[in-house]
């Protein structure tokens, strides 16, 4: 978890391994890796103006049968985010059960209402700001792994 990107958790109340392919695969999320060193299954959630990175933890159903998702949002994605971030927590929540966390705040939801919604996207924003001060207003649709690396190839942030 960096500076550059929103971070999620979602974790399900049993094991929704496959209600979770179900899911992705009716948005559309792509997965790009399969199962890495029995760890992590890696997906992508995009558009042309968006970009939300999903990992599922493959390997925690050998210790716990919930299902474990981290989700992943570059503080520089265009305002399309907002409403796919959505779209995908409610998708999770409605057809999964469980629950979400923002890992900035540890506030746990349980369904993405309109309350809900606006705290969590509030704390985005909040953390969006802070970015931009430190390091200029942009936007981009890319990965967050990839934020600092698009900074330095648009000159954005000097070269280490």
């Amino acid at each position: 978890m960096g500076v550059e990107s929103a971070n999620y958790r979602y974790v399900s109340d049993g094991d929704k391994s496959q209600e979770l392919e179900l899911v992705f695969c009716e948005l559309g999320i792509e997965c790009i890796s399969e199962v890495k060193d029995g760890m992590f299954k890696n997906y992508v959630f995009r558009g042309e103006h968006f970009w939300i990175d999903i990992q599922v933890n493959a390997r925690r159903q050998e210790v716990d049968v919930r299902s474990l998702v981290s989700i992943r949002v570059a503080l520089i994605n265009p305002g399309d985010v907002a409403g796919k971030l959505r779209e995908l927590l409610k998708y999770l929540l409605g057809r999964c059960g469980g629950w979400v966390i923002d890992m900035s705040t540890r506030e746990r939801y349980s369904s993405i209402d309109d309350g809900s919604w606006d705290r969590l996207w509030r704390e985005f924003l909040t953390r969006r700001r802070d970015f931009i001060r430190g390091h200029g207003e942009f936007e981009a649709a890319i990965s967050g792994a990839d934020v600092f690396q698009y900074m330095r190839e648009n000159r954005r942030l000097a070269e280490s």
